[in-house]
C-alpha cells in the first residue's frame, strides 16, 4: 500500500508508452490531359471502366497544384483588347476613334508601346502619341490634348463586336492602365458634359489581366462537404482550389528611365505564359462518406466572372492545363 501511495524509486519505474500512427492515406492524381478526347481542359470528365476509389476513407485534401497557363492577358474574350481615345479638336468629344490591340501576352511597357503604335497610325487624329515621363510620373503623352473614354456597359457602338458575353467596364483596358476618375464615361456621340482633356495621362498602379484567379471545382468530390464554401462574388461554388495570379515571391520588374529616377512596372503572373507548382501547407479537408465510391468525376475551371475557361475563345496555340495531387485519408 505504501509503495502505491508514495514516490517510486528508479528501480520501480516501468517504461510505459502509447503507440500512435498516422491515418493510412492514398494519393489521387489528376491530370487534365487525361480528359475524354475532344473535351476542353476547362471542363472535362475522367471516365474509367471501374471506380477510382471504393470508399474506406473519410477525408479528401488537395495538397499540390500545377498550373500550365498559356492564355494571353489581352484578348477579345477578356474584353480588354481595345481603347477609345478622343483628341481635342474644339468639339465636345473631338476626333474619337477606337484602336484594337492584337491578342497576346503583354507587360505594361509592351502594351504601352503597342498602344502608341496603334494611336499614331489611326487616321484623322492629327497628333503624335508617346510613352514618357511628366511631373515625375510615367504616362501616355500626346502633342495635343486628348481624353480616354470608357464606354458604358454594352451601350456603345465603339465596343468591338463579339466581345463576349458583353462589354464589362471593370475589365476595360483603360481601367487597367489608368485610374477610373481619369476617364470620361458617357454615351456617344453627344455627351452632356464634355470630357476633361489633358496632354498626359499618368499610369497609376497598372494591372492588365483577363482574370485575376481561376477556380477549379469538382461537384462529385465536394458533394459530401457539409461546411460549404462562400465568397463575396455573386457566383458561389464549392472549390477544390482557387489559383490566384500572383507570384509567391517578388515579381520581376521592368523599368522605364526618366529624370530624375527610374520608374518600375511589375511583371505580374499572367503577363507571360507560365508553368508553376504550388504546395498547400494547410489544405482544406473535404468530408467524405466511407461507403460511397468515387466513380466518374468531372472538373471545371472558371474565371473570375464565372465563365468556363475555354481555349477555343482564343486564336490557335492558346493553352490551359493543370495537374493536381489529392490526399485521401481514412480518418
Amino acid at each position: 500500500m505504501a509503495k502505491h501511495h508514495s514516490f517510486a524509486n528508479a528501480a520501480e519505474v516501468e517504461d510505459r508508452a502509447v503507440t500512435t500512427r498516422p491515418s493510412s492515406t492514398a494519393n489521387f492524381y489528376v491530370d487534365s490531359l487525361d480528359k475524354v478526347p475532344g473535351s476542353s481542359s476547362g471542363d472535362f470528365v475522367i471516365n474509367k471502366n471501374q471506380s477510382l476509389f471504393n470508399g474506406f476513407f473519410h477525408r479528401i485534401a488537395v495538397n499540390e497544384v500545377v498550373m500550365d497557363w498559356g492564355l494571353p492577358n489581352v484578348a477579345e474574350w477578356w474584353g480588354n483588347n481595345f481603347l477609345v481615345v478622343s483628341v481635342n479638336q474644339g468639339v465636345p468629344l473631338g476626333a474619337t476613334f477606337t484602336i484594337t490591340i492584337d491578342q497576346g501576352f503583354y507587360s505594361i511597357l509592351d502594351l504601352l508601346n503597342q498602344i502608341v503604335t496603334k494611336l499614331n497610325s489611326a487616321p484623322g487624329q492629327g497628333a503624335t502619341f508617346s510613352v514618357g515621363t511628366s511631373s515625375q510620373q510615367v504616362g501616355l503623352l500626346c502633342t495635343a490634348e486628348f481624353a480616354i473614354y470608357q464606354p458604358p456597359n454594352g451601350q456603345d457602338a465603339t465596343v468591338p463586336a463579339g466581345s463576349a458575353p458583353y462589354y464589362d467596364p471593370a475589365y476595360y483596358l483603360g481601367r487597367g492602365l489608368f485610374s477610373s476618375d481619369q476617364m470620361y464615361t458617357g454615351v456617344m456621340p453627344a455627351p452632356i458634359v464634355a470630357p476633361q482633356f489633358n496632354d498626359t495621362f499618368p499610369i497609376v498602379s497598372p494591372l492588365v489581366l483577363g482574370t485575376r484567379y481561376v477556380d477549379i471545382v469538382s461537384p462529385q468530390l465536394t458533394y459530401n462537404q457539409d461546411l460549404k464554401d462562400n465568397t463575396t462574388s455573386p457566383q458561389v461554388r464549392d472549390v477544390l482550389y482557387r489559383w490566384y495570379f500572383a507570384w509567391s515571391e517578388q515579381s520581376q520588374v521592368e523599368s522605364i528611365a526618366g529624370p530624375p529616377t527610374v520608374y518600375p512596372f511589375y511583371i505580374i503572373q499572367g503577363y507571360k505564359a507560365f508553368n508553376q507548382r504550388r504546395v498547400l501547407p494547410y489544405p482544406k479537408q473535404i468530408r467524405w462518406e466511407s461507403n460511397q465510391p468515387i466513380g466518374q468525376v468531372s472538373f471545371q475551371s472558371y474565371d473570375d466572372r464565372g465563365r468556363l475557361i475555354d481555349v477555343t475563345k482564343f486564336t490557335p496555340n492558346a493553352n490551359y492545363n493543370f495537374q493536381m495531387s489529392m490526399l485521401l485519408s481514412e480518418n
